[in-house]
């Protein structure tokens, strides 16, 4: 994500989201942001990690009917983040 406004404000919302996310039983997001990257510097990265598609869906539509979720993804908008990608990827480290 980019965001344009405060990224302060943005992480403290996120973590209040990681909190609901708990609650709720779906997916936590972990929160990276690139200290060292060129012109990608100040970047932030937001992951979740799924066992399955089903489950991706799952936490999905948890989160979608839960009203204090809603308000705090509302919230998170308002501090000016643009998603820039979503992207689904496989672990492939080789073990």
């Amino acid at each position: 994500v980019r965001v344009d406004g405060s990224p302060s404000a943005y992480l403290a919302l996120l973590s209040k989201l990681t909190a609901n996310s708990a609650r709720l039983g779906t997916a936590v997001p972990r929160v990276w942001q690139a200290t060292s990257a060129g012109t990608g510097t100040g970047a932030i990265l937001i992951t979740t990690a799924s066992p399955s598609m089903a489950a991706m869906e799952e936490s999905q539509n948890k989160m979608e009917a839960d009203l204090e979720a809603q308000k705090l993804l509302r919230e998170i908008e308002a501090t000016g983040r643009k998603v820039v990608a979503r992207l689904i990827v496989r672990d492939r480290t080789p073990r």
